[in-house]
């Protein structure tokens, strides 16, 4: 046998990638775009701790830069650009440009199954992350 330490789940840094991308309905989403969508969820956990919300859209927002996307996906700028604006297209997350020299506000929309109907299959809807404070 050999003696090296067995990994123990709890050491171990994982994302959940939304099992609605198994279904038809997200059958042309690429796999680096579906593979962005969870890091970006990801990153949101960290936006919540950190409080990142955006009173107008009402939902928290990440930061995820063209070379940041570049690093975690091993591409060029190209290839990272084309990822995150086929994220957009899909309705997967808004991408809000605050002007010269400052970052991009990403809004990651949550899937969630809305309803199954006979003729068009499992639909998939946005909902608001959170209630507005005053």
């Amino acid at each position: 046998m050999d003696n090296q330490p067995i990994l123990q789940k709890e050491s171990q840094l994982f994302a959940k990638m939304p099992k609605a991308f198994k279904k038809i309905t997200y059958k042309g989403l690429s796999s680096d775009a579906k593979l962005l969508y969870t890091w970006g969820l990801d990153r949101l956990q960290l936006s919540k701790l950190n409080e990142w919300y955006d009173y107008t859209h009402q939902q928290e927002f990440i930061f995820y830069s063209v070379d940041q996307v570049m690093e975690d996906l091993g591409c060029a700028s190209q290839k990272a650009v084309k990822i995150r604006k086929e994220l957009e297209a899909w309705g997967l997350w808004e991408m809000i440009d605050q002007g010269k020299n400052k970052p991009t506000k990403i809004f990651v929309k949550e899937i969630i199954p809305s309803q199954l109907s006979a003729n068009k299959g499992l639909r998939f809807n946005t909902k608001p992350k959170k209630e507005v404070k005053i």
